[in-house]
């Protein structure tokens, strides 16, 4: 978990144990200790609050920064005519075939049939969030909260698909697998403990993929 999205969700816990832990590394002292070691140093005090005061904007910043492209880009995907197209092919056509039916949609000599270029459309979309989201550039947290069950289906009817591909070129679409599998392990609550543990195996090694490019 990244820190700055932990930091937001804690902020208010995070500095409540800040301030107590500065008391009690201060009452440790004797007040007049303090009292001399600040009016030796009349500048500490004002820039420990000056610190603290970047830092928590930096944060703010960097937040705002982050919500406004993935704001940018839920409105650019819900506007995107290829992606509508797409998404309502899948529901209506590609989530009801079969694995091998998935699996040929991989084949050259069909490559610009409907159903493969919908799968490489959302595949697609959703290879560029999912390094985005990896960068740090989307919120995690907003993308999550609407469209993890879209992109966990995504990901499992396409996956035939994407291993019949990746027999020529073992990275395709290695991200998208990466944020399906992650949301997946957090959002599907009857997953057993043995079940978690290989998706978690799963993703460990797709990171370790990701981290050699």
């Amino acid at each position: 978990m990244e820190f700055h999205g932990f930091f937001r969700r804690n902020e208010k816990y995070l500095w409540i144990v800040f301030f107590f832990a500065l008391f009690i590394l201060l009452s440790s002292y004797k007040f007049e200790r303090i009292y001399l070691f600040l009016k030796m140093n009349p500048t500490l005090g004002f820039l420990s609050v000056t610190a603290v005061i970047a830092y928590k904007s930096f944060f703010s910043q960097r937040h705002l920064a982050i919500a406004k492209n993935t704001i940018d880009f839920q409105t650019a995907f819900h506007n995107s005519d290829d992606v509508k197209k797409a998404t309502k092919y899948f529901v209506s056509v590609i989530s009801q075939l079969d694995t091998a039916e998935i699996e040929a949609l991989a084949l050259r000599e069909r490559s610009q049939e409907k159903g493969a270029r919908s799968a490489r459309e959302l595949l697609n979309s959703w290879e560029r969030v999912a390094v985005a989201v990896r960068n740090k550039v989307y919120d995690e947290e907003m993308l999550y909260n609407t469209y993890s069950g879209f992109l966990i289906a995504v990901w499992q009817t396409l996956s035939p698909y994407v291993h019949k591909k990746r027999l020529s070129n073992p990275k395709f679409f290695v991200e998208v697998q990466w944020l399906a599998i992650r949301w997946r392990i957090r959002r599907d609550a009857k997953l057993t403990k043995f079940k978690e543990i290989q998706l978690q195996h799963k993703l460990n090694q797709i990171e370790d993929l990701l981290s050699e490019t």
